[in-house]
């Protein structure tokens, strides 16, 4: 299939913690299209389903083809610094070479990887979320924009204010085919509905397990940032090893895995997290360790162990 993507004579800011899709969508805002077929025709020469673009750096390659060589937005910057690849990569079910089919210029191609991908980074969630504090600053400084870390299953609440996380109106379990800046969830707040927001005490206090999600969303949100540094495999074993104080020649054991994981927020907060399997994901990274471990397990490990920890290892 032939394509002709001419340069882009305008793109917008990119925003720490925004996700591919959000900078697209506003994009779109700014590109004078009235409708997002029209956006998606410019920027991919069709009409893609968008919902890979919410965590996973799809077809990020034709930046080189929109913008040229510029200094401060690459397909390596769009990879790790604005999709959930810094995250996914310390599991071991995937690689570099997964993921590039995704960043590929061409169509249709690593779709069952991408939909798995996909899925492990979101799991079950419906819609795009949003805290309204966070948008409501975002109004005051700059765009309201979608962040990275709202989308990511195992974020109930946002971190910064405890505030439980809001569906916005885009649906994800379906093809996405629009592109909804978060400032659309704004416009529709009613002075009232933000009045009571700022007053509201934060969701997760009055919540068992709330500590327990403000903290696993602070270190998925650290992951985001430095998963690469991490490494995966072999590289990420002996850094465990490492931090829990033992030998790094040594494989870290699915019975160490599964002890912290279950350390990070007890037992309690296990069945809530992983409704209905939880006791499934636990045999599982006892009988295979590190291999078995999803983003979210990893989320789980660092969290136990305690990032702060990571940041005094040698890299």
């Amino acid at each position: 299939m032939q394509m002709y993507i001419q340069p882009l004579h305008y793109f917008p800011d990119l925003y720490e913690g925004d996700c591919f899709y959000d900078i697209l969508a506003r994009f779109h805002s700014g590109s004078g299209h009235i409708t997002s077929r029209g956006t998606s025709n410019e920027l991919f020469g069709y009409c893609p389903d968008l919902r890979p673009t919410i965590t996973l750096p799809y077809r990020s390659e034709l930046v080189s083809l929109w913008l040229g060589n510029t200094p401060y937005i690459s397909p390596q910057i769009l990879r790790n610094h604005h999709t959930a690849w810094q995250y996914l990569q310390l599991s071991s079910r995937f690689n570099e070479r997964n993921l590039q089919p995704i960043t590929s210029a061409t169509v249709k191609r690593g779709r069952r990887v991408q939909t798995c991908m996909r899925l492990t980074l979101q799991g079950n969630l419906d819609y795009l979320r949003y805290c309204p504090l966070c948008l409501m600053q975002d109004a005051l400084q700059k765009t309201p924009y979608w962040r990275q870390l709202h989308q990511l299953y195992g974020v109930k609440y946002c971190p910064i204010h405890g505030i439980e996380l809001q569906n916005g109106n885009v649906s994800i379990l379906k093809r996405l085919m629009r592109l909804v800046p978060a400032s659309d969830c704004l416009n529709s707040m009613s002075i009232e509905e933000r009045i009571n927001i700022n007053n509201t005490i934060p969701t997760f206090r009055r919540d068992p397990n709330g500590s327990n999600y403000i903290k696993l969303a602070n270190t998925i949100d650290w992951l985001l940032k430095n998963g690469l540094r991490l490494g995966h495999g072999i590289e990420l074993a002996q850094k465990y090893n490492s931090a829990i104080g033992k030998a790094s020649d040594v494989p870290i054991s699915g019975s160490d895995l599964t002890e912290l994981m279950v350390s990070f927020g007890k037992m309690d907060f296990l069945k809530e997290l992983f409704p209905s399997s939880h006791e499934i994901v636990l045999i599982q990274v006892k009988q295979h360790g590190l291999n078995a471990l999803t983003p979210l397990g990893h989320a789980l490990v660092v969290g136990a162990i305690g990032y702060g920890i990571f940041l005094k290892l040698e890299y």
